[in-house]
């Protein structure tokens, strides 16, 4: 549920049902008031458990992920699907999401004398800037080229070169997308889907600000 247990308070944890059980349990964990490494490694080799570090979810996405907004969420999507019954053909559902784009690569561990103060690892800037990669997957798989925003005022060509054939490129000043952005990129996609009144697709989003405008709302009318 978000609030995973660090090998340590798993270790305390493990102390604390054995004193609880009464279990036999070796002098070093009385003293640390908390199980061995070795048994802690050993535990996670029986049970198939690793040690991964989580991706940090902000507590309003956390707290909004709830029985009440997930049940709304379908009973709109049946509702859609009851209106228009060939949206339930998988090549017509999409999901659009957006995604920050590292810019400087993470540096890799390397091997270095014990006791080194400063070690550093040359990359192509110190600090990345924010480019943000919207994405969009189709439901059978495969996914149409993504779109690119670039913290500039005004976008040139050569910012998208190496990028997936068809990519679309954009620019906004702070990086992220915005309500003026986003009806270019519906329209990207309308394209790409081949999306009409004759060949209605369903795109499936959130409910960032920028995707709910009066534009965005009449052009997927359209």
């Amino acid at each position: 549920m978000a609030y995973g247990l660090s090998s340590l308070r798993a270790r305390k944890l493990a102390y604390d049902l054995a004193v609880a059980n009464g279990l036999k349990i070796p002098a070093s964990w009385e003293a640390n008031k908390a199980a061995g490494k070795d048994w802690f490694r050993s535990f996670r080799k029986r049970n198939t458990l690793s040690l991964r570090k989580p991706e940090p979810c902000s507590l309003s996405r956390l707290t909004s992920f709830n029985r009440k907004n997930v049940g709304q969420f379908f009973e709109n999507l049946k509702k859609v699907l009851k209106k228009y019954p060939e949206l339930a053909d998988p090549s017509r559902i999409y999901n659009l999401d957006e995604t920050k784009t590292p810019t400087v690569q993470e540096p890799q561990n390397v091997v270095t004398e014990t006791g080194t103060k400063q070690l550093n690892a040359a990359t192509s800037g110190e600090r990345g800037i924010l480019v943000t990669t919207c994405a969009i997957i189709c439901a059978t798989g495969t996914f149409l080229p993504p779109v690119m925003i670039f913290p500039r005022k005004f976008f040139k060509s050569h910012m998208i070169n190496g990028a997936p054939a068809g990519t679309l490129g954009l620019a906004n000043p702070s990086g992220w997308m915005s309500k003026e952005l986003f009806p270019e990129v519906l329209q990207h996609f309308i394209t790409l889907s081949h999306s009409s009144k004759d060949h209605r697709t369903l795109l499936i989003y959130d409910n960032l600000e920028a995707h709910l405008s009066i534009e965005v709302i009449e052009k997927a009318r359209r």
